[in-house]
């Protein structure tokens, strides 16, 4: 069971999350999630104009705490050969997982826009209650 814990911000504890952080452990991922294979390559990782980019991308998204783990999880991208499936070989545990989805700031605009639905959808979605509710009453 999934459980949450939501307070006000005046009782949030004012310290920084990244503070007392437990020893790093990272998880090497060497075979396709995908398909299993292990014929793989290096796609991407830091170079000296990269790692500027990542770093003001991890100052501005994370707070920073991105730049503090590239001892410990360097952003390496894999390519399966087989398969063409990407992903990062070096993968946070779940609590620097959690930490770093905490420490997530926004990025776009801070209020979402929404569009009233168009006549197509508004016939689309009458279209489906119909199958739907074949033989039913279906709701308005």
């Amino acid at each position: 069971m999934l459980r949450l814990c939501i307070e006000p911000l005046s009782k949030r504890s004012s310290r920084d999350p990244r503070e007392a952080q437990p020893a790093m452990k990272s998880h090497a991922i060497d075979t396709c999630p995908a398909c299993g294979q292990s014929n793989t390559r290096i796609a991407a990782e830091l170079t000296e104009e990269r790692s500027a980019r990542y770093s003001a991308f991890s100052r501005v998204k994370y707070g920073g705490l991105l730049e503090t783990w590239l001892e410990v999880i360097p952003p390496i991208v894999n390519q399966c050969l087989a398969c063409g499936h990407c992903w990062y070989r070096y993968q946070p545990d779940a609590d620097k997982l959690r930490l770093m989805y905490a420490s997530a700031r926004r990025l776009g605009a801070t209020t979402l826009r929404s569009r009233s639905p168009t006549q197509a959808m508004i016939s689309e979605m009458k279209k489906l209650r119909r199958i739907v509710y074949s033989g039913d009453h279906p709701p308005e």
